[in-house]
């Protein structure tokens, strides 16, 4: 009651939503390009993503963001029904990709439309500030959690994305999707071409001493954790074989340590 005092409006309904309510919502980006090439609508759906949420919105406000050619345009919009409108995006050129959730201020599932999510794919989300760069690549794994995008197109984005990757953080995540993609969705025989080829990704970004420690170290990690073709197989039991000359790679200080583990003196 103080809280809504002081902001001069009612809080109880957000209250309700926020702290008494289970679940949480989805909201999902609906953009309209006209033939023109400018922005015809541009919707914000939500939905609870249980049904044991019922009805009803989670009241928010949020900063949308439109990208193109780099540059970044921020609308505040506040969501207060199932479907909201941003009349202010209507007419604008349409941008290279839109993202509902710039600065983390929505709680929520943020699943991008169709256009933002095919150009950060393909432009593997080249976007210079790390945090924005960080929830976009979240942002399309959810779209893998979802079934609404194929996982193998996730892998390839990440994998051409890692060798300029800078952020540790960011990095240590895309190889952890990776890897989850490998192991939970990726099945069929054409996936062993896939899976060759990630092998040899990680084991080149492993080896790479112009990496930091960290970064060498969680390339390494992945590499391990993912092996399982008869090479790779075959190089771990070379590595924990002490009589076996293992090469440039284990005599990096380095990678011997990680290959050991946390416990080994």
């Amino acid at each position: 009651a103080r809280t809504g005092a002081r902001a001069g409006r009612d809080l109880s309904a957000w209250g309700a939503s926020y702290f008494l309510r289970p679940g949480m919502p989805v909201i999902e980006q609906r953009l309209e390009i006209d033939a023109d090439g400018r922005i015809a609508r541009l919707a914000l759906v939500q939905r609870p993503a249980q049904a044991l949420s019922g009805r009803g919105v989670w009241a928010m406000k949020v900063d949308v963001l439109l990208q193109r050619d780099g540059r970044a345009e921020v609308i505040p919009v506040e969501l207060s029904a199932e479907t909201t409108y941003v009349t202010a995006a209507r007419g604008r050129r349409a941008p290279d990709f839109v993202f509902a959730n710039a600065n983390d201020y929505g709680y929520g599932l943020f699943l991008l439309d169709e256009h933002s999510r095919d150009w950060l794919l393909a432009q593997r989300v080249h976007v210079a500030d790390p945090f924005l760069r960080a929830m976009l690549w979240g942002s399309l794994w959810d779209l893998v959690r979802e079934a609404r995008l194929d996982p193998a197109l996730y892998v390839d984005a990440a994998l051409a994305a890692l060798p300029s990757e800078t952020d540790e953080q960011i990095a240590s995540r895309l190889l952890g999707r990776i890897a989850q993609a490998v192991g939970t969705y990726l099945r069929t025989a054409d996936d062993a071409t896939l899976l060759r080829e990630i092998e040899a990704h990680l084991l080149a970004g492993a080896a790479d001493t112009a990496r930091s420690y960290g970064m060498r170290k969680n390339y390494l990690d992945t590499y391990i954790r993912m092996a399982r073709t008869q090479r790779s197989l075959g190089r771990l039991d070379a590595w924990l074989d002490s009589t076996h000359a293992a090469g440039e790679l284990l005599r990096q200080p380095t990678l011997a340590c990680a290959q050991c583990g946390p416990n080994h003196e």
